[in-house]
């Protein structure tokens, strides 16, 4: 389900909910070696782009101290999906997160025009 999209610095999309962030403040993200946890702080937003450092591709024109290669980092895009309401109590409880967490973040951007 990760969306992978690919720049001069390996970069990928991936995809969390809203509440699998409040049960586990970490994500399981790709890397070029396999699988790696990030941890996600808190009030981090969807877009936000998040470094692994030294999980990206090996340098092709440097080398370590010791003769090991020196590696790039790797940027994750997080990508928060709200769920869908799909019945009457779904709705309910998200009507009252929104009571209880009433910022709005359109406010911020309001305030830019």
């Amino acid at each position: 389900m990760d969306r992978v999209s690919c720049h001069r610095r390996p970069s990928f999309g991936s995809p969390t909910t809203g509440p699998s962030r409040v049960d586990s403040p970490c994500v399981e993200v790709p890397t070029i070696d396999g699988r790696a946890l990030r941890k996600i702080p808190p009030g981090t937003r969807s877009g936000q782009k998040l470094r692994l450092r030294e999980k990206g591709a090996p340098s092709a024109s440097k080398e370590g101290v010791r003769g090991d290669e020196i590696r790039g980092d790797e940027i994750v895009e997080i990508q928060i999906a709200v769920p869908m309401p799909r019945g009457e109590r779904t709705k309910e409880i998200l009507r009252e997160l929104a009571e209880l967490n009433p910022e709005d973040p359109r406010v911020e951007l309001w305030n830019r025009v």
